[in-house]
């Protein structure tokens, strides 16, 4: 069995926010997480709110699946103290119980993220960025499933718009520069297709 991951967002006034995702392991368990600080009606699953970390998977999970139709967007996401990456790293190193409940945890009791993500200068230990990116053996681009507004989406455009929204950089959030960004001069949609 494959290994799929759907990432559900939906559209507000203020941007698009992801809702629900959904992971299947290749042991066949699903592991649902729904936004809020419980799953409240949803009984059994999991639960996230809307931090950096959860932003960093969601700008991640929509830059592998725009890859393959637009090798201008990078895979990866790199930063410095206080960037998306920078929260992404510290909760797969601390280990927070929300991304066991969204990714599950290996039989030696490892959380499963740890083989999702790859991750160069983990904690920022030696100077420069730390960059992380899906490790596309355990999770092809082809195994990410986006939904907006309850309708499945796969246009490279489409992903691009929800992105935009998501991959804001951080110093319009009040941390400082993330690079994968910047590399992407286009501020459009349509600009980042065009040749």
């Amino acid at each position: 069995m494959r290994r799929t991951f759907e990432i559900h967002f939906f559209e507000t006034k203020s941007g698009y926010e992801l809702v629900e995702t959904r992971f299947r392991s290749t042991d066949g368990w699903e592991y649902r997480c729904v936004r809020g600080k419980t799953a409240g009606a949803f009984r059994g699953n999991g639960s996230f709110q809307w931090t950096s970390a959860v932003r960093a998977i969601a700008a991640l999970s929509l830059r592998h699946a725009i890859h393959p139709a637009i090798p201008s967007v990078p895979q990866y996401i790199s930063g410095g103290r206080a960037s998306l990456t920078a929260s992404l790293d510290y909760a797969i190193t601390k280990v927070p119980f929300w991304i066991e409940e969204m990714f599950g945890a290996l039989q030696n009791g490892q959380i499963a993220a740890r083989r999702l993500f790859l991750i160069t200068n983990p904690n920022q230990k030696r100077p420069g960025p730390v960059t992380i990116s899906i490790n596309a053996a355990a999770l092809s681009a082809s195994d990410i499933r986006v939904y907006l507004n309850g309708s499945e989406i796969s246009e490279a455009i489409a992903l691009v718009s929800i992105l935009d929204q998501i991959d804001i950089p951080p110093r319009e959030l009040g941390g400082t520069k993330q690079t994968g960004w910047e590399e992407r001069t286009a501020r459009t949609p349509e600009e980042v297709i065009s040749p």
